[in-house]
């Protein structure tokens, strides 16, 4: 098979990479006179990139009509003030739901591969459809659809306890399986830091931990806490105290080593 000649690399490279992202269909802001949804709406969880490209561009569309805003044009510190950035907020949610609201029916003849289409052509077009109270539902449900498929990939520091209780609930969930490169190491580090953390302080308290504590720790090595440290005594389970600012000896490193063996 000849690759592709007529795309960018990178754009190939992203076409080639894309994972199936989640979706979930709700109903339409809407009711009929007899208060039933008009129809339903499928919301799809956007990328990282998604997100940023939303902002930039409602950003960019709020500068170029500052005169309607009552401004000759925008500075920095304009979009600081209140007014302009809830203006901003309300452009920026326009912009997301134009990309995630798409058609609960698929177009595609194949089933193996769905396609879905947009809803809303654009943020304007969406303006003209929807009232601002429908509005605001719709970004509302985009909200829960995505935080229900999150951690949100773009707040990795913010969230390491959603991101634990995602790689807990499995490795391949959603949007692990769509983080950069940089975002992964990001966060592996971050992950890093906080078991080497809980294994110190557990190797601290080691001898005032309950059995059953040590019971459950006791598939898990503790050692790691004492990289940097000498121990002072040690049983099978773990180890207790550290002896500050005092380098491991090739003897210890060397058992330290053996341990962490599967």
């Amino acid at each position: 098979m000849k690759p592709h000649t007529d795309i960018p690399a990178s754009d190939l490279w992203q076409k080639l990479s894309e994972t199936p992202r989640p979706t979930e269909v709700v109903d339409f802001p809407r009711a009929d006179s007899r208060g039933n949804p008009i129809g339903k709406v499928r919301i799809q969880v956007l990328r990282m990139e998604e997100h940023d490209r939303a902002r930039l561009t409602a950003q960019k569309k709020l500068r170029d009509n500052a005169r309607a805003l009552g401004f000759e044009r925008l500075e920095s510190a304009d979009m600081d003030s209140p007014g302009v950035r809830e203006v901003l907020g309300d452009m920026t949610a326009r912009e997301l739901l134009a990309m995630a609201c798409l058609s609960d029916v698929s177009m595609s003849e194949d089933a193996s591969s769905p396609f879905y289409p947009r809803i809303f052509p654009s943020a304007e077009g969406l303006s003209k459809v929807l009232s601002a109270d429908e509005t605001a539902v719709l970004f509302s449900l985009f909200t829960i659809v995505t935080n229900k498929f999150g951690p949100f990939e773009n707040n990795i520091e913010g969230d390491e306890d959603a991101w634990i209780r995602r790689l807990a609930e499995g490795g391949d969930a959603f949007p692990l399986v769509s983080l950069p490169w940089p975002q992964l190491v990001r966060l592996t580090s971050l992950l890093a830091g906080r078991i080497s953390t809980l294994y110190r302080i557990l190797g601290s308290q080691w001898e005032s931990l309950p059995d059953g504590s040590k019971s459950a720790l006791a598939n898990y090595s503790t050692d790691i806490s004492y990289f940097g440290g000498q121990r002072e005594s040690s049983d099978q389970g773990g180890s207790v105290g550290l002896v500050a600012d005092e380098l491991i000896t090739t003897e210890q490193a060397a058992r330290l080593a053996a341990s962490l063996r599967p």
